[in-house]
This record gives C-alpha cells, sequence and structure tokens, in this order.
C-alpha cells in the first residue's frame, strides 16, 4: 500500500498543477482530463485496498461503484453522490468540446476537494493505514 500511497500523493500534485494553468490550450484540457481519470482510477485502488485491509480480506469489489458504497459506509469523509458523479464522469468518453470547461470547473471545485479529503483522512491519518 506505500507505493500505492506515493502515486496517489504524486498524481495529486500533477493534478494540482495542471489545474493552475491560466488559459489552457485544448492540449493542456486533454491533459487535465487525463490527470483527473488517472486520479479516480488512483484513488479507487486505494480505498479497494483500504476496505481490503479493514475487514481482514473479507471485502472482495466487484467494480467502482461497489467500491465507492463500502468505502461510504465506512469513511465519515466519503460523500457517495461526490464519488458516483465522479465515476460517471470518469467513465464518460463523450469529446464535447463544449462540455469540458464545465469538467474542468467541476474537478477544480468539487472533485480536488474529495481527492484532498482522501489523502488527508487516509493516507495521512495513521489509524487507516
Amino acid at each position: 500500500m506505500p507505493e500505492l500511497k506515493e502515486r496517489y500523493l504524486k498524481q495529486l500534485q500533477l493534478l494540482t498543477a495542471a489545474l493552475g494553468t491560466e488559459e489552457p490550450t485544448p492540449l493542456a484540457i486533454h491533459g487535465t482530463i487525463h490527470l483527473f481519470e488517472v486520479q479516480f482510477d488512483l484513488a479507487l485502488a486505494l480505498l479497494s485496498q483500504l476496505l481490503d485491509h479493514h475487514d481482514s480480506g473479507a471485502f472482495f469489489s466487484s467494480g467502482p461503484r461497489e467500491i465507492i458504497m463500502e468505502a461510504y459506509d465506512e469513511y465519515a469523509f466519503m460523500d457517495d453522490s461526490l464519488w458516483l458523479e465522479m465515476m460517471r464522469e470518469r467513465d464518460d468518453r463523450s469529446n464535447e468540446d463544449t462540455r469540458w470547461p464545465a469538467l474542468i470547473e467541476r474537478i477544480r471545485t468539487a472533485y480536488m476537494p474529495a481527492f484532498r479529503a482522501l489523502a488527508n483522512e487516509v493516507i495521512y491519518e495513521p489509524t487507516f493505514i
């Protein structure tokens, strides 16, 4: 799990930097969306490992939705509706240029705080290790 935590934190730094770009180009927007997708995948992997560890191997996820719902039941900082929304955004492969500005704004204002909450509550809190 330490390697996964490290990857999660490094990816969070990259996504934070990408969101700080002023006047992003279409290439930068695509890159930021990709970084969000990778961050979400790492978050799910981390949550899955934590749930496995917490339940002494009794937790077997069958997909992202189940991981999110189990984590919501287990951890007070989880907002299930927000994480399910992130999952839908992650899985949306539409290439509509019109949705990009709104998606970037949601990543910045809603999803980043959730990623940071996971980092703060799970990674830095020794009781979760």
